[in-house]
């Protein structure tokens, strides 16, 4: 079941989407949701960061693949302001 016209009718501005083998970012628009490549809350978060860590996740042990996602997030967070 599609559940993004409920997200929509909730006013959810961003959506990440999994289907198959491949992860999607969708914004809210004023006729649904468009695909995007960067999150609008996280925004170091893309399309093709998500989609390596699905990837390096199919192959790696799962503490390896966390310490590498958060190492991942520590070079690209931005200080506030």
């Amino acid at each position: 079941m599609n559940k993004l016209p409920i997200y929509a009718q909730m006013g959810i501005p961003g959506v990440w989407r999994y289907v198959g083998e491949r992860m999607t970012i969708l914004v809210l628009e004023d006729s649904g949701y468009a695909e995007t490549t960067e999150s609008l809350v996280l925004r170091p978060v893309t399309e093709s960061a998500l989609n390596g860590f699905i990837e390096k996740g199919k192959s790696t042990k799962r503490t390896i693949w966390l310490e590498s996602v958060r190492e991942w997030a520590r070079q690209n967070s931005r200080p506030p302001g």
